[in-house]
């Protein structure tokens, strides 16, 4: 599967502008997100901070999504990692798992962390079986506290160790 990640560039902006302005795809993020028109300038920005990191993945060459690590805590070598498939004809085929299996390689092994965190909707199956296949573990449930569409929604909250961590073939 050609699938590789890089550290996301100023250049990549463009794609996000578009994809974080895609309420099918924000709706299963955080607020900031949701509510906030999302724009170039506001990514360079995110780009330029020392609490984020962004990968762009690409597929075949082209960019179709990207990797996030925000919450970074240097001293206690964690964050909280999320993943957005922009371009959605490329769900359902491991894609994104890989590309998440990539960005947790090169953050436990070249940026030394030791403990990475994400939420996930509850009925967001396809990405509850992205972070399974990559050996987090559920380690409980934020109970209603994601407003989609006018409900409520429970985030159910996973976490992988480096020791936990195995590269995908």
């Amino acid at each position: 599967m050609d699938v590789s990640i890089a550290k996301t560039t100023e250049q990549d902006a463009k794609h996000f502008e578009v994809w974080l302005n895609d309420p099918e795809i924000t709706k299963w993020l955080s607020s900031i997100y949701r509510y906030n028109k999302y724009d170039a300038l506001f990514h360079r920005f995110a780009l330029r901070k020392n609490d984020n990191i962004f990968f762009t993945v690409k597929f075949q060459e082209l960019p179709i999504g990207f990797v996030g690590v925000t919450q970074i805590d240097k001293a206690e070598k964690s964050g909280m990692v999320f993943v957005v498939l922009g371009e959605k004809k490329h769900g359902g085929r491991g894609i994104m798992s890989k590309a998440l299996n990539l960005a947790l390689n090169k953050l436990f092994f070249e940026f030394d962390f030791h403990s990475i965190n994400a939420w996930i909707l509850e009925d967001n199956n396809p990405s509850i079986r992205m972070v399974k296949n990559n050996n987090f573990k559920q380690i409980g449930i934020q109970r209603e506290c994601h407003l989609v569409e006018g409900a409520f929604k429970n985030r159910i909250l996973f976490d992988i160790l480096k020791n936990d961590f195995k590269r995908l073939a």
